[in-house]
């Protein structure tokens, strides 16, 4: 006999074989469940042996919170700007070292169609005396976590990433680590949804420097897995924003190789491409579906390909433009 506690549904996308059976828009093939916790009830005599035999208990750790009342926000939501904060509270029981101080905080984002929506999201700072102008600021955005709100990472003891934030925090930097849309609060999850993940991680920034006024003006993006999707999603709505202490973003989430092409899934998946043109980004669809045409039907050259296919998509997705810059590995 046994029973399952705190269950959190788990999505994971396919290897590239499984694609065309499944939907385009997020590619869901298997359904997983992350179980919290685990226990089994022993038969009677095997429990009676064991009482027998001693009284010893292993110690529990525990490696999640319980998703409280921090999270929760009045239905509907009362309207704001995005980027306001609605409430913030320090947090001191995160598995992080002694000088990295944490606060959690609920902010107003928008969803991609606009929508006034709650996040939440955690802030780590050195424990010491901000230099003039503040601390420069990290905002990151995670892997794939989950789908259900108990799978935020902000209710993770590790917070997902916290040895590697912690590594940042105690070089000088501040870091912004946004759960999304959907996870924390009770809003309908954002999973792999680029433009309202971007979202969170920008209207992040304001909400953390009134919890934190230790923040500093100057900032960039940062993330890995589905969350190196979201930092270019970042890069894509800053080109039109113009934010003069936005410095960039990194994705630590695709890798390719001179000998051979890959791309790591949001999962962390290595999965390699069923054709020799690779793309990635809003545009990226748009983009590689010009470039198989031209291969197969014209002579041009790999840049030139790339060149047009990379126009036509500018032409097509509003999230792509003409300002490119074109890298050739030899």
């Amino acid at each position: 006999m046994w029973r399952l506690t705190q269950i959190c549904t788990f999505l994971r996308r396919s290897r590239s074989a499984e694609l065309d059976r499944l939907s385009r828009a997020i590619r869901i093939a298997i359904i997983l469940i992350c179980v919290a916790t685990i226990s089994f009830a022993a038969p009677e005599g095997a429990r009676a042996q064991g009482q027998a035999a001693g009284t010893a208990k292993r110690p529990v750790t525990i490696r999640t919170f319980r998703l409280t009342k921090f999270y929760d926000t009045p239905d509907p939501l009362p309207t704001a700007k995005p980027g306001e904060l609605i409430r913030s509270t320090t947090f001191e029981e995160y598995d992080l070292p002694l000088h990295v101080s944490a606060v959690r905080i609920l902010y107003h984002s928008r969803s991609a169609s606009g929508d006034d929506v709650a996040a939440s999201a955690v802030v780590l700072f050195p424990d010491e005396k901000a230099p003039a102008g503040g601390w420069p600021v990290i905002a990151w955005a995670h892997d794939f976590s989950g789908v259900a709100r108990q799978c935020a990472p902000s209710l993770t003891r590790n917070l997902q990433h916290g040895a590697f934030l912690s590594m940042y925090v105690n070089i000088g930097y501040a870091v912004v680590a946004t759960d999304y849309t959907g996870l924390g609060t009770s809003f309908r999850n954002a999973f792999a949804d680029t433009l309202s993940n971007a979202l969170d991680m920008i209207y992040s920034l304001p909400a953390a420097r009134r919890a934190v006024p230790q923040l500093g003006s100057r900032w960039i993006a940062m993330g890995t897995g589905e969350g190196g999707m979201a930092g270019l999603g970042v890069a894509e709505l800053e080109h039109d924003l113009h934010d003069p202490n936005y410095l960039g973003s990194i994705a630590i989430s695709r890798l390719a190789d001179l000998q051979d092409m890959y791309i790591v899934s949001g999962t962390g998946d290595v999965i390699e491409p069923d054709s020799p043109i690779a793309a990635i980004g809003s545009g990226g669809a748009f983009a590689k579906s010009a470039a198989l045409a031209l291969l197969d039907n014209t002579n041009l050259e790999a840049k030139a390909i790339v060149e047009k296919a990379m126009k036509i998509a500018g032409d097509v997705c509003i999230y792509t433009n003409q300002s490119i810059t074109y890298e050739e590995l030899a």
